[in-house]
């Protein structure tokens, strides 16, 4: 983009900002669109997706004008980059579910699925009873988040709170209590 094109833009973006001057967030939108169109298509591979994230930088534009400090071209850009990992974030969480209950679901030949299986009461209390053994092996803080967080669905913002430290240590908590539950029912499991 030539300087004085850039120029231009901090222009528009300076009359946006001191009189939300809508004329000039669409002239903003007219003069950028092509570039961070071309440069979301160069990212993500394809045009929907392109289209997609374009859109949403537009829409982050005319909700977040105020808080641009420079180039409205690279701040449009970030967005799109921000969004399309978040984009793909998303879709490895949904493979990895879909992975998850395949696993789930996939039983030997003459086994009983695990549906069948959860119906069983006998097999929910012996379940039961080796949670709760797994739950009471861990270490004091990390047993307290893992039933704050998923006996009392609490956020880690009042989990941090309550146990008086940082959310980070919270999550921290949780994610190594859980990885340690895990862990501990499949040892029990191939006992």
């Amino acid at each position: 983009m030539k300087p004085e094109d850039r120029d231009e833009l901090h222009q528009l973006l300076r009359r946006l900002q001191e009189a939300n001057d809508r004329g000039a967030l669409c002239e903003i939108i007219d003069k950028t669109q092509d570039r961070v169109f071309r440069y979301a298509r160069l990212l993500a591979g394809n045009d929907d997706l392109a289209s997609d994230l374009t859109q949403g930088a537009f829409l982050a534009l005319t909700r977040g004008y105020g808080r641009i400090e420079s180039d409205v071209l690279a701040w449009l850009k970030g967005v799109v980059r921000t969004s399309l990992r978040a984009h793909f974030r998303a879709v490895q969480k949904r493979q990895a579910a879909l992975q998850g209950l395949a696993l789930l679901m996939a039983t030997p030949e003459g086994q009983p699925s695990i549906l069948e299986k959860l119906l069983d009461e006998e097999y929910r209390q012996r379940l039961g009873q080796r949670l709760g053994a797994a739950l009471r092996s861990l270490p004091p803080r990390r047993r307290e988040c893992i039933r704050l967080r998923y006996l009392e669905q609490r956020g880690y913002d009042e989990i941090a709170e309550e146990m008086g430290v940082a959310v980070s240590s919270a999550h921290s908590y949780c994610c190594m209590g859980l990885r340690e539950l895990r862990a501990r029912m499949a040892w029990e499991e191939e006992e």
